[in-house]
C-alpha cells in the first residue's frame, strides 16, 4: 500500500481499510487459512490499546498494513500465540510467537514433536547430552508455587524417533536476548516474559533441527529472518585502541627507572624495591 492512500485514510478509519484489503490478504494466505478469519483476528489484536500511537501518522497505519501481510504470508495468524503486533516507536511491526514458531517447524514434515518448557525451582529437572533416550527429564512440582524461575529449555523429536540436541538457557541468557530486541520495554517481553522465554530458547535449538520449506511454501528460517526485524543487529562501538608511546616518550620513560633486572630488562618499580627492602 502507498504512503499517500494510507495518509489520506483517517486514524479511525485504519480498521475499515484493513477489512477492504481481505482480497491482497487472500492472495498472500495459505489456502487452508480463509482470508476472512484473518481479518477477524487482525481486528482483534488492533484494539489493543498499546497499538493506538500508530494509528495517529501515515508511517504508522502503513505499519499496520505491511506487518499484517508480512503475517499473512508466513500463514501465522496475529492471535497472541502464532504471532503478535507489536508497536516499536510510533510502527507497527509482526512478531512471530512461540505456537507459530512450532507450527512451521512441525509443518516441515521433518519435526515430529516440540517441547519447550520453563523449569522452577520446585521441579524435578535432569538433561543428558549423552544418551539414546529423551535427553531431558522434567517434572513440573504440581503445586501452586513452584519456586523461582531457573532455567527454560527446547528439545524436538524428529519423524524418525530420534532427539535433536536440547537447548537450555539460564533467565540471565533470556535477558541478554531480550536486551537486544527493539520491543524489550514493552508488548510480550513485559505481559508474557515466560512465553518470550520460550520463543528464545526454541530459536537458538532449532539450529539442531532439520531445516526445509513447510506445505505453505515457508521455511521455518523465514519465519526466524521476520523475527530477526525485531532485534537490534546493530555492531556494539568498538573500544578506542590505547596508542603505545612513541620512542621518545618510551626512552624517557625507561631513562627515568632507577633499575631493572639484568635476566628479563623488565623495569623495576623505584616504590616497590625499597618496600621490598624495608620487608627484608
Amino acid at each position: 500500500m502507498s504512503q499517500a492512500v494510507a495518509k489520506a485514510m483517517p486514524a479511525e478509519r485504519v480498521e475499515v481499510q484493513l477489512s477492504q484489503m481481505e482480497d491482497k490478504f487472500a492472495a498472500a494466505l495459505p489456502a487452508h487459512i480463509p482470508a476472512s478469519r484473518f481479518v477477524r483476528v487482525a481486528l482483534s489484536a488492533l484494539a489493543n490499546p498499546s497499538l493506538a500511537k500508530a494509528k495517529d501518522s501515515a508511517e504508522g497505519r502503513k505499519s499496520v498494513f505491511d506487518a499484517c501481510l508480512k503475517a499473512a504470508s508466513d500463514g501465522l495468524l496475529v492471535d497472541g500465540r502464532e504471532a503478535a503486533l507489536v508497536l516499536y516507536g510510533d510502527k507497527v511491526q509482526y512478531m512471530p510467537m512461540v505456537a507459530g514458531l512450532m507450527k512451521k517447524a512441525r509443518n516441515s514434515g521433518e519435526v515430529a514433536s516440540i517441547v519447550a518448557q520453563c523449569v522452577y525451582a520446585a521441579d524435578t529437572f535432569q538433561v543428558d547430552y549423552v544418551t539414546d533416550g529423551p535427553p531431558i527429564i522434567h517434572r513440573p512440582a504440581m503445586t501452586d508455587d513452584r519456586g523461582e524461575f531457573l532455567c527454560v529449555y527446547a528439545v524436538a523429536r524428529l519423524k524418525d524417533g530420534s532427539w535433536t540436541q536440547p537447548e537450555v538457557m539460564t533467565r540471565a541468557q533470556v535477558e541478554a536476548v531480550r536486551q537486544r530486541s527493539r520491543a524489550k520495554s514493552a508488548g510480550p517481553w513485559v505481559t508474557d516474559w515466560t512465553e518470550m522465554a520460550r520463543k528464545t530458547v526454541i530459536r537458538r535449538a532449532a539450529k539442531y533441527w532439520p531445516s526445509s520449506t513447510d506445505k505453505d511454501g515457508v521455511s521455518f528460517d523465514d519465519v526466524v529472518r521476520r523475527d530477526d526485524e525485531m532485534v537490534d543487529l546493530t555492531p556494539a562501538a568498538e573500544p578506542t585502541p590505547i596508542r603505545a608511546p612513541k620512542a621518545k616518550a618510551a626512552a624517557r620513560l625507561i631513562a627515568s627507572a632507577t633499575s631493572h633486572d639484568a635476566d628479563t630488562g623488565e623495569i623495576i618499580d623505584a616504590e616497590a624495591t625499597d618496600a621490598t627492602d624495608q620487608d627484608v
